[in-house]
Parts: structure tokens; C-alpha cells; sequence
């Protein structure tokens, strides 16, 4: 009888990894080429092709890539200092999210800025406080359940 080949898991599966960096490398580097690519015109928003969107989107790519390589060195090896540049680069990459969010705030007119702003910020309460209580019902429902290697 031939021998079983053990199962693969997210953290030994080489195609589920390049899989998740180039998925995550595309659209990341998409998102940062987007901003370049939209412009103010006199009938609305314009999409026109800008030289900067393919500088944006290459480092967008190599971003996404050294991530997950940071991702996938802190699972293996799980030192101090991996550990400190994960949460670093986590930290600047949620900035760099927010700041993309906001970036087409400068389409939108001035009489019409702060019905927008607070539209944004009344999602943010309510997707936070839906996540809490997704959290918290999350903690409830596994408070029973037995640690690893327990039974």
C-alpha cells in the first residue's frame, strides 16, 4: 500500500501561500494605482490613465509580497523582533488604508463634505459596534470549549 502523504494545512501548502501573497499583491498594488488614476473632471469622476499608477501599483505588489513574507517568518520562527516589524508594518499598513479611504473625499463638493464625512463616520460606529458584538458572542460561544490538547 503506497504511502499517504501528510494532509496540507495553510501553514505547509506552498500553492495556498503564493495563492494568498499574489491575491493579496494585486489587489493592494490595484488600490494604490487607483488613486492615481481618478481625477476630478467638469461631468463627474474621470478615469484616465497616469503615468504614477504603475509606480504606485508595483509598490503596492512588493508591500502586499514583504507582508506576508514578515507574516509567514513570525508563524515559523516567532521571534521578539519579526514579531515587533509585523506590528509595525500591520500599524502602517491601517494607516495607509484609512488615508486611501479617505483620499477621494477630495471629489466630493464642499456643500456636500460634511453630510459625507458623517455618513462615514455613522458606518464606522455601527460596523464597529456590529464587529463587537460579533467579538464578544465569538468569546461566549468558545468560553467552554477546551484549550489545546485539553479534552
Amino acid at each position: 500500500m503506497p504511502a499517504v502523504p501528510p494532509p496540507r494545512s495553510p501553514d505547509n501548502d506552498p500553492v495556498f501561500r503564493r495563492v494568498l501573497v499574489i491575491s493579496t499583491a494585486l489587489a493592494f498594488g490595484g488600490m494604490l494605482a487607483s488613486l492615481a488614476l481618478f481625477e476630478d473632471g467638469p461631468g463627474g469622476l474621470l478615469l484616465r490613465f497616469h503615468w504614477a499608477a504603475v509606480p504606485l501599483f508595483l509598490s503596492g505588489c512588493l508591500v502586499a509580497a514583504l507582508f506576508w513574507r514578515l507574516v509567514f517568518r513570525v508563524a515559523l520562527r516567532g521571534d521578539a523582533a519579526s514579531g515587533r516589524r509585523l506590528r509595525l508594518m500591520v500599524a502602517g499598513l491601517g494607516l495607509m488604508a484609512i488615508a486611501a479611504f479617505f483620499y477621494p473625499l477630495r471629489f466630493v463638493s464642499a456643500e456636500k463634505r460634511m453630510d459625507v464625512l458623517f455618513g462615514m463616520g455613522l458606518a464606522f460606529v455601527v460596523l464597529g459596534l456590529a464587529m463587537t458584538m460579533w467579538w464578544k458572542v465569538i468569546r461566549w460561544l468558545s468560553a467552554d470549549e477546551p484549550k489545546d490538547g485539553e479534552t
